[in-house]
């Protein structure tokens, strides 16, 4: 369209403006290219030898359109004199120090300062190797030798021979670079805004002794920016450049030169935690592309914001931890915690929520994007989704979850609860009703119960396709509760039906309704333990908790033993009916043979060494038998030992945390459920969100009561002493801005 534009617009500087428009574009769209070939490679670990030459023509094809770039954006860049420029690079690629020595004693200040172009094409459109530079300037290739471009792993280099200074040691090189610069043939300013700037290649290489050079040479690092891959200014610090790869030396030293030890972290932030034209800062480039947990650290000592959200990815430093590092989350998490004063026996907190829900839009949270599954997702997802007690029990996470707990989800939760007593009631006079003498008078309103309970089935699984609606089935049954809610909602409708056809034909129930009424009557108790234990995490819900995982933990074994049984019921049905002249002996009482043995143990064992006797394959049953049983016996007996064992030592450490897992994981839920609810759940929520929006900063108050309020209550004035919190809030704001607090202001009592 650009181009359209330009051949049609009868401005000529219009035209000429859309022209440069449409080159700039055409030259990102191929930077982009090669940069997805490099990477795709580099992440796959895909460096065979086969692929070495295409990716070494596709980083010198980058820092040819990164040169072209900026000659089309800035102007032309000096390429210097044709000889000299073949001459110093024979050197350089010869690493005859000696002579590059000779030539800076004649060499005039500033002749050094120039870039190699592009190398020139042979006739079969190939690379001239020996007029490959590398786009860079000589003090550029001295700063960084080892690497051609911009490829972080050692085998995106160099084409055979294109070697830079071979077997010049740091030191020597080192030398030589200070050399240079004292001598003035090259300057350490020079093409500080291009991309392979010395201090940028160095950065990037983790040569801390060049920085140091070009830092005693007079210029200040903290200036030099660069134009990165598509970035549209020169806003790619050196500060990114060490994050890109991972160098936490060039951190330290741009911490130590530039900075007084005793900087407080929001100095630091000037620099390091400074955002480029497309809003990475350099704690972003550490997390998403040299995923170095050493230097995200480092970055976060450094002032860098971990809450702060990337506009192009959608995602911060912490929604990355949570899927890629779990500890550093745990530290980051403890960053944030609510900042803690007294006044008078009041505890006042200050909590901070901006990189956390906050900024809200509208009915919902913030939100990260996740690099899993490119899904939007809450902070409270993420944390459900790695199923970690530690960041559930995190003091910013316990303070976040209490305030929506009381803000909206408590009141949802007890109305959830409440339909659910309501329905555990009906199917308890139901079932119960028949078989105990105290609740014969419900025998007579049977079908108004049963037909009472088919509507509030109705009521509950409208709620749990609800919740799977607005959470998917796999958070769904991230729960072991879910479990039995799934049975309920299978077991009613057989259970109505049934109790009805029992009525109706006034005959008995069957043994299997029965049945099912009994079992059922312990696992919707059981949910209802469920239900009761998010209110109170000093109650027994972490107890619950330890009992349910157990039981779950159960299921492993049990799995384990039903696999022996059908395997080895296949082989003793093989010998069983072979060569026996008997009718064949069905499989299933094979099986049912295999139980006894497990569950009766040694006398069944005995009663079954005569099992095989007189058949065809007596020694080879015999045999079968007894790895039979040392498989039931050590196996899963120790199977089931050892994962009882691990269970309760697993479920049994700290159980607030889990208990605070379980109240994430629950308001997340129904969260999400209300996002959904048209009818009322998200004006709930906006009004929510609003509010926490304006309280955001101010402190909350909890315990103790002024002293004039105690001593008015001793005295039997005025009755017990009420607190009026935001009189007391208006109080301490004034306190902590250096303000004596206003006595005559009503409204304390």
């Amino acid at each position: 369209r650009l181009r359209r534009a330009a051949a049609s617009c009868p401005i000529p500087a219009a035209a000429a403006a859309a022209r440069a428009a449409a080159a700039d574009l055409d030259i990102d769209d191929r930077i982009a290219g090669r940069w997805s070939t490099i990477r795709v490679a580099i992440e796959d670990c895909e460096h065979a030898s086969c692929r070495e030459e295409e990716l070494v023509e596709a980083g010198l094809d980058m820092c040819d359109l990164l040169y072209e770039r900026y000659v089309s954006r800035h102007g032309p860049i000096p390429e210097g004199d044709p000889v000299q420029r073949m001459e110093l690079l024979r050197a350089l690629r010869a690493g005859n120090v000696k002579w590059l020595k000779k030539a800076l004693s004649t060499a005039e200040e500033g002749s050094w300062d120039f870039v190699y172009p592009p190398a020139q094409r042979l006739p079969d459109g190939s690379r001239d190797p020996s007029t490959e530079g590398f786009c860079r300037s000589p003090l550029s290739m001295l700063a960084r030798p080892d690497v051609g471009f911009l490829g972080r792993c050692e085998v995106l280099c160099y084409q055979p021979g294109q070697a830079l200074l071979p077997g010049i040691s740091t030191r020597r090189r080192l030398e030589l670079i200070r050399r240079v610069l004292a001598s003035g043939v090259a300057s350490p300013r020079f093409m500080r805004g291009y991309w392979a700037n010395p201090a940028t290649m160095a950065a990037l290489g983790d040569k801390v002794g060049t920085l140091a050079a070009l830092h005693e040479a007079g210029l200040d690092l903290r200036t030099v920016g660069v134009e990165w891959l598509l970035h549209t200014s020169m806003t790619f610090t050196l500060a990114h450049a060490a994050a890109y790869n991972g160098s936490i030396k060039v951190l330290q030293y741009m911490r130590e030169t530039y900075f007084d030890p005793t900087a407080k972290p929001e100095e630091l932030a000037t620099y390091f935690d400074r955002p480029d034209c497309m809003g990475a800062t350099a704690l972003d480039l550490a997390m998403s592309v040299s995923r170095s947990e050493a230097t995200a650290e480092t970055l976060l000592d450094l002032g860098c914001d971990a809450f702060r959200r990337d506009p192009l990815t959608q995602s911060s430093v912490l929604s990355l931890s949570l899927e890629r590092n779990l500890p550093l989350a745990e530290k980051i998490l403890a960053s944030r915690s609510g900042k803690k004063q007294m006044w008078f026996g009041n505890s006042l907190v200050r909590t901070d929520y901006s990189g956390l829900v906050l900024p809200a839009s509208r009915s919902t949270g913030l939100q990260f994007r996740s690099q899993q599954n490119d899904e939007e997702l809450s902070l409270e997802e993420l944390i459900a989704a790695s199923t970690n007690k530690n960041l559930a029990g995190a003091e910013i996470i316990k303070s976040l979850i209490d305030v929506k707990w009381q803000g909206f989800a408590g009141e949802q939760y007890l109305r959830s609860l409440q339909e659910y007593v309501v329905l555990f009631v009906l199917v308890a006079a139901i079932a119960v009703g028949g078989f105990t003498e105290r609740a014969a008078f419900l025998l007579p309103f049977q079908t108004p119960l049963l037909l009472a309970s088919a509507v509030a089935w109705g009521l509950f699984v409208r709620k749990q396709a609800s919740e799977i609606s607005a959470n998917g089935s796999q958070s769904y049954f991230r729960e072991a509760s879910k479990f039995i809610d799934v049975g309920i909602m299978v077991y009613l409708p057989t259970a109505i039906a049934g109790h009805l056809s029992s009525i109706w034909s006034h005959e008995a129930l069957t043994p299997a309704i029965v049945g099912m009424d009994a079992v059922s009557q312990i696992f919707m108790s059981w949910r209802l333990l469920f239900y009761l234990s998010a209110f109170e995490p000093s109650s027994f819900g972490p107890f619950l908790l330890v009992v349910t995982s157990l039981l779950s933990a159960v299921l492993e074994p049990l799995g384990f033993i039903v696999l022996v049984l059908l395997t080895f019921a296949n082989a003793f049905t093989i010998v069983l009916n072979y060569g026996s002249g008997q009718e064949p002996r069905p499989y299933l009482d094979v099986l049912a043979k295999e139980a006894r043995i497990v569950l009766k143990g040694a006398q069944d064992f005995d009663e079954s060494s005569s099992l095989f006797r007189g058949l065809p394959l007596e020694p080879l049953g015999d045999v079968l038998l007894l790895v039979f049983a040392a498989v039931v016996v050590l196996g899963s007996v120790g199977l089931f030992q050892s994962t009882v064992d691990r269970t309760v030592k697993t479920a049994s450490q700290d159980p607030d945390q889990q208990f605070q897992l379980l109240r994430l994981s629950l308001v997340k839920r129904i969260e999400r459920e209300m996002q959904g609810d048209l009818d009322g759940g998200q004006a709930i929520l906006e009004r929510f969100y609003q509010e926490l929006g304006r309280q955001e900063g101010r402190a909350r108050i909890s315990g103790g009561q002024p002293p004039q309020l105690l001593r008015a209550a001793a005295a039997g004035e005025g009755g017990p002493p009420v607190v009026c919190k935001r009189a007391v809030a208006a109080k301490v704001e004034g306190l902590e801005g250096g303000r004596a607090p206003d006595e005559s202001r009503p409204g304390l009592l």
